[in-house]
């Protein structure tokens, strides 16, 4: 469950995040969510510049910490 009123990263890219914190790398997020890893990886880097950090663990521990995901 995501607390979207405050959460800045659109759906799409909080579910990838979600997905990432399953520990799903970007390929098998990729076959899951139907859509290309090129694609997933455009998410990653999108919700990493909205969030202003620069790794996948960091980008999980901040929506962990603000409540964006569970």
């Amino acid at each position: 469950m995501t607390s979207t009123a405050q959460c800045p990263l659109p759906a799409r890219i909080t579910e990838v995040v979600s997905l990432i914190a399953d520990g799903l790398s970007a390929k098998e997020i990729a076959i899951k969510l139907g859509i290309s890893p090129n694609t997933t990886n455009s998410y990653i880097a999108t919700a990493m510049a909205i969030t202003g950090v620069h790794r996948s663990t960091a980008l999980v521990a901040t929506a962990l910490r603000k409540g964006w995901i569970e």
